[in-house]
């Protein structure tokens, strides 16, 4: 087993709080649900002001990257080295029930809301604020999409295709969405409002700049009756392995969609280095 990517960052909301790099805050529940009460003065003191149109996956998405604590650039300078990879099991689907609601309300359709109609816009939005400039993904792809955006990050790292890979897990829906859904899944494994960032390196890279390794990223080839994580507990396995800041490992059978039997590994530093 040979390593040459890292995990050197992680930012996180979900019903708990959010936090990453700037540490942890946790909700208040008295004050009501965090997804209809969440400003963005909340979370950062650097303004946002696309922040109060956005859909709720667009807002959950812009704080996770946000927690990662990336430095802020000017208009003109773009991360061309940062690619982004996203993986969510409902996508859109509750901007797109408000939408139609919309029309059927008689309010006609929203150009606001027809704008966050596509699960890639989340994407748009975190490119736009950060100013990254690389490849960007989104999967769609059921219980495995968490999954499938991590080992798609790792790809495009081992492949040389970028030097850092924002890659996000996210789920969340609006109360009138969530009740639709609720039909569709009723398990609960789509409905839990969370989104979790994490930040890819190449190792070289993340040395270059002097960022801390909080995981190692390992592939093994061929590694077959290797016990792993279901897909669809994996955005909460890995969100809590970093957090918990003690060693751990977790071991991820690829998709069995991408015709590939390997494991990746994720080996928690500790102390991080």
């Amino acid at each position: 087993m040979s390593s040459s990517m890292v995990i050197s960052l992680f930012g996180y909301i979900d019903a708990t709080g959010w936090g990453g790099k700037e540490g942890s805050h946790r909700w208040d529940h008295s004050q009501g649900q965090l997804a209809q009460a969440l400003r963005w003065r909340m979370v950062s003191g650097s303004a946002h002001d696309r922040f109060g149109r956005m859909d709720l996956l667009s807002k959950y998405v812009s704080v996770a990257v946000e927690m990662l604590g990336l430095p802020l650039l000017g208009k003109q300078d773009l991360r061309l080295e940062t690619a982004m990879v996203m993986g969510t099991m409902v996508g859109c689907y509750g901007a797109d029930l408000d939408f139609y609601r919309g029309i059927l309300q008689g309010d006609g359709p929203s150009p606001t809301m027809f704008a966050y109609t596509l699960p890639t816009i989340a994407l748009g939005e975190v490119a736009i604020r950060h100013r990254l400039g690389g490849a960007s993904y989104c999967f769609m792809a059921g219980a495995d999409s968490g999954l499938l955006a991590l080992w798609e990050s790792v790809k495009l790292l081992q492949a040389g295709e970028c030097q850092k890979c924002v890659c996000i897990m996210a789920d969340v829906l609006s109360q009138h969405a969530e009740m639709i859904a609720r039909n569709i899944d009723p398990a609960g494994k789509a409905l839990t409002e969370y989104a979790y960032a994490f930040l890819l390196e190449r190792h070289g890279h993340a040395q270059a700049c002097e960022h801390p390794s909080m995981a190692r990223v390992a592939i093994t080839s061929g590694a077959d009756g290797t016990d792993s994580t279901e897909s669809w507990k994996v955005p909460d396995s890995l969100i809590g392995l970093l957090r918990e800041g003690r060693p751990g490992r977790l071991d991820l059978a690829s998709p069995p969609a991408s015709g590939i039997k390997e494991i990746l590994s994720i080996i928690r530093c500790s102390p991080v280095i």
